[in-house]
């Protein structure tokens, strides 16, 4: 028995070893020179796999692609294949630690931030192609592997293409998609734009993914996609998206000049970076007249917003605790935004440590769950066991997400088993 439990550890923990034995085989001695100079020697491709020991679909890629006989016989085939880990651990092998300095470089110098990454390099080094995030389906990874071998799919040649003035719609979606998997998150409003003034059919998936990827001004097409049609892109998204990207972008365009000095926006990898110095005293009604003249149908929205973001940040929990009060005294609980109310439980949750503001956002998380269908909005469950848990009242928290355990769907299952076991270990 122990033998088997044995084998079953080593095959978890160490996915790329299971791989290379049955899959992918993935080069083990050679460093990063080394590979490209037998690439070039070869005459192959690289394909390198970026990963992390903390990625769970890092994970699953290697166990349940890579392992798969179509997979590997096609990746043995054409490319010379390399798997890197990019961060560093306590139980890192000698050909990992021997990784460091190539990994780091990598991860310098070809943008490397989300996991996995994929990066396709032609026989004489150059990157032709990047992958990012997994995909669980082995047909569709080896499609997209696939485009190394035609140039005139891949990324760099369609943003040649569009730099020297072809807009065509087949061009500019297959650049989009191309954008998306390079992670070009700079380029990608300018590309959507222009595709999207070409449809009519605004809520198709993929109209409505693409304004997803390329919305982030209020003068951007998607924006507007964004507000005619918040249904469907939640339903496409996630729960609340629309309001929260309507907020946050008129939040960026109106008052985030009125509440920092020298305040700069940035976009990087995805993510949006906000600098500045704090004003101390903001004068909010004069932030609520800009939003009343330039916004009035998201105006006490976006002003809620705004003040529960800049108190949240300056950890000012009664200022914050009584914009969500006012709001939840405003109104009835069943004409009230119930996705609101939650993210402001979960932002309390998540950065107050004072248990006087802890049982404030409990009481929303109560009001909550005694008016929606547990089943059908679980998260909002999972709020309320995390305020119990981090009050001390672990045994309510616990059993409140055992009994939604019993009747949640199959895709909350793994991961409410996952915060139980943090909470019975304590």
């Amino acid at each position: 028995m122990k033998k088997y439990i044995l084998i079953i550890f080593i095959i978890v923990v160490h996915q790329r070893g299971f791989a290379q034995k049955i899959g992918i085989k993935f080069e083990q001695e050679l460093n990063w020179t080394e590979i490209k100079k037998k690439a070039k020697l070869e005459n192959k491709y690289i394909f390198l796999d970026g990963y992390t020991t903390w990625c769970a679909p890092c994970k699953k890629m290697a166990l349940e692609v890579f392992s798969l006989k179509e997979v590997a016989d096609y990746f043995n085939k054409n490319f010379i294949n390399v798997a890197v880990q990019f961060d560093i651990s306590k139980n890192d092998s000698h050909n990992v630690k021997q990784w460091y300095k190539d990994a780091a470089e990598l991860h310098k110098y070809y943008n490397v931030v989300s996991y996995p990454t994929y990066l396709f390099f032609n026989p004489d080094g150059n990157l032709v192609y990047k992958i990012i995030g997994a995909d669980f389906s082995a047909d569709k990874f080896l499609e997209r592997a696939k485009i190394v071998f035609t140039p005139k799919s891949q990324y760099p040649y369609l943003k040649e293409k569009f730099e020297k003035g072809a807009r065509d719609t087949a061009l500019l979606s297959s650049l989009i998609a191309g954008a998306i998997d390079y992670g070009d998150f700079q380029k990608m409003p300018l590309y959507v734009n222009y595709y999207l003034r070409t449809q009519t059919d605004l809520t198709s998936r993929k109209n409505l993914l693409y304004a997803y990827y390329g919305t982030q001004n209020t003068s951007d097409e998607g924006f507007q996609i964004i507000q005619k049609f918040p249904l469907q892109m939640d339903s496409l998204i996630g729960l609340d998206f629309s309001r929260k990207i309507i907020n946050m972008l008129i939040y960026e365009e109106v008052v985030f000049p009125l509440l920092k000095i020298n305040g700069t926006i940035k976009q990087k990898n995805g993510m949006t970076e906000y600098s500045g110095a704090t004003v101390l005293n903001v004068d909010w009604e004069k932030v609520k007249s800009r939003l009343e003249q330039e916004y009035p149908r998201y105006a006490e929205g976006v002003l809620r917003y705004s003040e529960t973001t800049f108190y949240g940040e300056a950890n000012n929990w009664p200022k914050f605790v009584d914009v969500v009060n006012q709001y939840i005294g405003s109104e009835k609980i069943d004409r009230l935004d119930v996705a609101e109310i939650d993210s402001y439980s979960k932002v309390v949750f998540q950065s107050c440590e004072d248990f006087t503001y802890l049982k404030q956002a409990l009481n929303w998380s109560d009001k909550i769950t005694e008016s929606t269908n547990n089943v059908d909005h679980p998260t909002y469950v999972i709020t309320k066991a995390n305020l119990l848990y981090k009050i001390n009242r672990k045994e309510e928290a616990i059993t409140l997400l055992e009994n939604l355990l019993k009747v949640t769907n199959t895709n909350f299952s793994e991961y409410i088993n996952s915060i139980l076991t943090k909470m019975r270990k304590g």
